[in-house]
């Protein structure tokens, strides 16, 4: 076990955290603060002078073929949606770079920046795996299908389930397309 190495769960926003960290890190984690100015600027003050800050956080939904190609097979099958706020708490919230930037800068950082990151996920060989995952754990055809009744929700699942089969045939993976920001900023 590492000695400099602590792991704590509470509130960024209002938690007293002990001062002097030199690195903050979050691995899509940050967009779910309900106020980020206020949990960032906490943050800010756990710091030492100069303190990394870094993570990593989804860019918008049409960028993520990971949820983009399942909302596309799901939505006809579906009524209409109500829509989420952009600045809502949630894997989207920090999409939009020139909001992220003022809200750290409103919290005190300095020298923030923003590298893009593309990549793939690789959501395995089967379809019924991947469009589990895509429909009941994670991402907004999850979303619409809180409360569809059953038959709905089984025409949802098999649209997305012959959507991502068609990424199966062309490479033996269900390998789908990530767009994330890597952001990094210094305490001042």
């Amino acid at each position: 076990r590492a000695s400099n190495v602590a792991f704590l769960e509470a509130d960024a926003a209002s938690c007293s955290f002990s001062p002097e960290y030199d690195l903050i890190f979050s691995c899509f984690g940050v967009m779910f603060f309900v106020d980020p100015v206020a949990a960032f600027r906490n943050i800010r003050k756990s710091m030492a002078k100069g303190g990394r800050l870094a993570f990593v956080c989804w860019r918008g939904v049409e960028e993520n073929e990971w949820v983009s190609l399942p909302w596309k097979a799901a939505r006809p099958l579906l009524p209409e949606q109500k829509p989420v706020r952009s600045d809502a708490p949630g894997p989207f919230a920090f999409a939009d770079r020139e909001r992220v930037e003022t809200i750290l800068r409103e919290a005190g950082f300095s020298d923030v920046g923003f590298e893009r990151f593309d990549g793939l996920m690789d959501l395995g060989r089967s379809p019924d795996k991947a469009g589990f995952q895509v429909t009941q754990l994670m991402g907004p055809t999850m979303r619409a299908l809180r409360d569809a009744d059953g038959e709905t929700r089984a025409k949802v699942e098999e649209a997305v389930r012959e959507a991502l089969a068609s990424h199966l045939a062309r490479t033996g993976h269900i390998r789908l397309g990530i767009a994330c920001w890597l952001v990094s900023a210094r305490a001042g």
